[in-house]
């Protein structure tokens, strides 16, 4: 939604109070000042965690291999409210999904890296979030965008059924329910259970942006890659020289185990398929007992 910077001044106050700015409040937003833009985020889901976790671990592995002298320099941290724009985009909110952290000559901790993920993100989003990271500051050098697509979108396949239509399907509690009861179709779904789809295909890609030497502004600087692909062809392309000032000798490549996704993903779909359910059939009591005051009952024609 557009807000000016002073309404969303306003809006602040109104959520925090005087109080600081929790990086783990509720609810969870982003402010872009230099579109006047204010959008909130929806918790994250199991798909989402995943790849955070892989890009994560990825960064915690190679530093574990680093001397302590350096590796006590690199902070990655995942979350964490950033506030220090500049520029058209100061006065923004971010909180990166993953920020590799270098700490520099003076003792202070500077964001070079950011990875953004996107499920329910548009991918124009995703490069709304690479340009203010990129744009924004001076220190970052590097975003990472993953985009993950889900076909087709979900919208909850019993939310038209009416109250009768629902007991006649017999769908079982909520506590009685696995991901075992979802069949995939494939490796990437889709998931169905008692006749509907719970969860889409998944696919995805990611692509690194940098700055442009020449106009200073942010740009797509790789090809996009093929998550599905990654299996073949593991190799990140990005090396701890681009972060942090590091001899040849401690540089290496960071790996992202693109390989244990795939291999977990249908763990990782089926555990999405379950939430799913579950708050599925969460909403369906609350119809049935009258909490839901905005539904309406579909009308015979329409639940035919």
């Amino acid at each position: 939604m557009k807000l000016s910077h002073q309404d969303f001044v306003e809006f602040k106050r109104i959520l925090h109070g005087d109080g600081e700015e929790e990086d783990d409040g509720f609810p969870k937003y982003s402010y872009y000042a230099s579109s006047s833009s204010l959008l909130t985020e929806r918790p994250a889901g199991a798909l989402h965690e995943k790849i955070v976790s892989i890009i994560s671990d990825g960064f915690v592995y190679s530093r574990g291999r680093l001397p302590r002298n350096i590796a006590t320099k690199i902070s990655v941290v995942g979350n964490q409210t950033m506030k220090r724009f500049e520029g058209t985009h100061r006065g923004s909110r971010k909180a990166a999904d993953v920020a590799v952290q270098v700490t520099n000559d003076n003792g202070n901790r500077e964001v070079k890296f950011v990875a953004e993920v996107g499920v329910a993100e548009t991918y124009d989003k995703l490069t709304d979030d690479a340009r203010l990271w990129l744009e924004g500051t001076q220190t970052v050098s590097l975003v990472m965008l993953v985009k993950l697509e889900e076909s087709p979108v979900y919208q909850c396949p019993i939310r038209k059924l009416s109250e009768k239509e629902l007991k006649r399907m017999n769908f079982p509690a909520t506590n009685q329910i696995d991901g075992s009861n979802f069949l995939l179709a494939s490796q990437y779904g889709p998931a169905i259970f008692n006749g509907y789809t719970w969860v889409g295909k998944v696919s995805g890609y990611f692509e690194f942006w940098g700055i442009d030497p020449t106009t200073k502004l942010a740009k797509c600087i790789t090809s996009t890659n093929n998550i599905s692909e990654m299996e073949k062809n593991p190799e990140s392309g990005l090396y701890l020289s681009e972060l942090i000032d590091i001899d040849e000798e401690h540089d290496e490549e960071i790996y992202f185990d693109w390989v244990n996704f795939l291999e977990t993903l249908k763990e990782t779909i089926k555990e999405m398929a379950v939430d799913r359910y579950v708050e599925a059939l969460d909403d369906a009591e609350e119809r049935a007992n009258g909490v839901d005051k905005d539904y309406q009952q579909p009308s015979q024609a329409s639940s035919a």
